[in-house]
């Protein structure tokens, strides 16, 4: 199969996937046709503008959250663009910061996070193990995901097989390309092949929108300390789960404390370390995730998870769930795709809207965290547009407020 066969069979698929995402929508709610023609028309306005506005960019997030996230692709192909501001003029810049070192300041305005691409091979000490690349994109869920769609395709074996090796070439560049943050681990070719479908026609897009999504979403919720090995800082990842579960509902974490080894839930690293794309096949739940998350907070994923894992444990039988064998096979069985995301993601935001990130100084303290948590909060959302449209991540961020607004000093006390 050529290369614009192909493209065109993935975009049968991604629109077959919106169809049966928008017509699951509407048989709960008839106000999501309002919401269609409303992002139609708002897609409208600003998909030729360089530069979005304070309020569009406002009104992005409130997609985010409401039902149904940004709907279509069609939509957040253009939206996710927007919120990471590529275009086709910078498209291959990609943005790196040392975490250890203050980024310098050009113009007293703009700071000097970019590199082009031939710039990036001083940056690659350590390039990821192509072996272990190899063998997740071998095992990747796409066949399942294709065969579905087409079951009588006498050329899904051949499709399969060429997506499997453009999708080993595109998740080693983008290691490669974040390898100074934290390089590849398992999990990172799940997320990487939404953002390779949905950017299928254009290659250059799809290394861009992943690379930003690496640094200001995966980075910021992932990345405990760059001297820390990976093994370490995942295991940091479930005590933070475990603290947040802790300050959402204490009983159901001394529950967990009773019945499994310190009360972690282990069988929730895929749901955090993969953002649900390992543990979920359907595109349309997947990619409203992914609408919610990019706009979101860093510990969002982490609410998100909680949320889910304390709802499922009050639901379920008592007696299913009197051991930690019994929790971990429960949890194994659900099927993730019939949870309500849109119900988590109302109760996340809320959650995090009113998020006090001091609460968590005491345990980021204790995980080794990078300087910038203990002071991380939810920035409005007018300081996140200035955030998106520099291109700065929460990280960098705090260093251009601290010099350039001297209002937001209370951040840094």
């Amino acid at each position: 199969m050529n290369k614009m066969n192909l493209q065109e069979f993935i975009q049968s698929y991604l629109d077959s996937c919106d169809k049966n995402y928008i017509n699951d929508l509407l048989k709960n709610d008839l106000l999501i046709e309002k919401k269609i023609e409303e992002m139609d028309l708002f897609i409208e306005k600003i998909k030729d503008k360089p530069l979005i506005s304070i309020e569009e960019y406002n009104q992005i997030k409130k997609y985010s959250i409401s039902k149904g996230g940004f709907l279509t692709n069609k939509n957040r192909k253009i939206l996710y663009t927007k919120i990471y501001n590529i275009t086709q003029d910078n498209y291959s810049n990609y943005i790196y910061l040392d975490p250890l070192k203050e980024p310098k300041l050009l113009d007293g305005f703009k700071l000097e996070i970019f590199r082009k691409k031939d710039e990036l091979t001083d940056l690659i000490q350590n390039p990821p193990e192509s072996k272990v690349i190899l063998q997740d994109c071998n095992r990747s869920k796409i066949y399942k995901m294709l065969s579905e769609y087409s079951p009588n395709n006498n050329n899904i074996e051949e499709i399969v097989k060429t997506i499997k090796k453009e999708l080993f070439n595109y998740i080693s560049e983008m290691a490669k390309l974040n390898n100074s943050l934290y390089g590849y681990f398992q999990g990172y070719h799940d997320i990487g092949l939404y953002f390779y479908l949905l950017y299928y026609d254009n290659y250059q897009f799809a290394k861009s929108v992943f690379q930003r999504f690496s640094e200001f979403n995966l980075k910021e919720s992932l990345d405990i300390n760059p001297n820390i090995k990976d093994s370490y800082q995942f295991l940091s990842c479930l005590e933070i789960l475990k603290f947040v579960i802790n300050k959402l509902d204490k009983k159901i974490q001394n529950f967990l404390n009773e019945i499994i080894e310190n009360g972690i839930c282990h069988f929730a690293v895929s749901w955090i370390l993969s953002i649900f794309t390992h543990n979920i096949d359907n595109p349309g739940i997947m990619y409203r995730i992914l609408d919610y998350i990019i706009m979101s907070h860093p510990l969002s994923i982490y609410y998100l998870t909680s949320l889910i894992i304390i709802d499922t444990i009050y639901q379920a039988d008592s007696k299913l769930i009197e051991t930690g064998p019994d929790l971990f096979k429960y949890f194994q069985d659900i099927t993730l795709e019939k949870i309500n995301y849109d119900k988590y993601v109302q109760l996340c935001n809320d959650k995090i809207e009113n998020l006090n990130i001091s609460d968590f100084k005491e345990l980021f303290s204790k995980l080794y965290v990078k300087k910038f948590y203990p002071i991380m909060s939810e920035i409005p959302c007018q300081e996140k547009w200035i955030m998106r449209q520099n291109n700065l991540t929460y990280n960098n961020f705090f260093w251009y407020i601290k010099k350039q607004y001297n209002s937001f000093k209370s951040l840094f006390k």
